[in-house]
């Protein structure tokens, strides 16, 4: 239910209870959110064994992940339009698995990023958290600050493509596939 970096908080669950539902949905938000920080922080150091920390924490995303959809699946969630819903927390699970594979490969080829791609991945983390806040506290009037945030980092990525080294770009193919 909570991981830090030196203490992790396990609770079983076993029953579908649609009351938790969104307890669940925020335990996956933060399980992918300190991947991210985490992915981040282990490519700008190369911490070899954060890298494979975060390979492991995308088991918690995919089982939060799969318990949601399964709330979805039965028709026991009834609070807000069930199919964004249940994209949204499709998409965080494959955002999970993007994490654990860009640190799988950075790990296995020994990847030593920019200092351009660590900023870019700092940035799309940023996205990915402002994505959450909007999601649980939405304001119309932030929206186009997104819109602008995303356009931005578009233009980075793309740009970052064309002057990388041939491993780096596998690691920005991961990072726009996140973002």
């Amino acid at each position: 239910m909570e991981q830090t970096k030196n203490k992790v908080m396990v609770r079983r669950i076993s029953q579908l209870e649609v009351e938790e539902f969104d307890t669940i949905l925020k335990r996956c938000f933060f399980s992918l959110l300190s991947m991210a920080e985490d992915s981040a922080e282990a490519a700008k150091n190369q911490d070899r064994q954060l890298m494979e920390k975060v390979i492991l924490c995308d088991d918690s995303v995919n089982r939060y992940s799969d318990l949601c959809r399964r709330i979805i699946n039965k028709g026991l969630y009834h609070k807000k339009r069930p199919a964004p819903t249940y994209f949204i927390v499709e998409n965080l699970e494959k955002i999970g698995d993007m994490y654990r594979d860009l640190m799988r490969y950075a790990l296995n080829e020994n990847v030593k990023m920019s200092i351009e791609a660590i900023r870019l991945h700092k940035e799309v983390n940023l996205f990915l958290r402002e994505f959450y806040t909007l999601y649980y506290n939405f304001d119309l009037g932030k929206t186009n600050e997104f819109v602008t945030k995303k356009k931005n980092i578009q233009l980075q990525l793309q740009s970052l493509l064309a002057k990388s080294p041939k491993k780096e770009v596998v690691i920005l193919f991961y990072l726009n596939a996140i973002f």
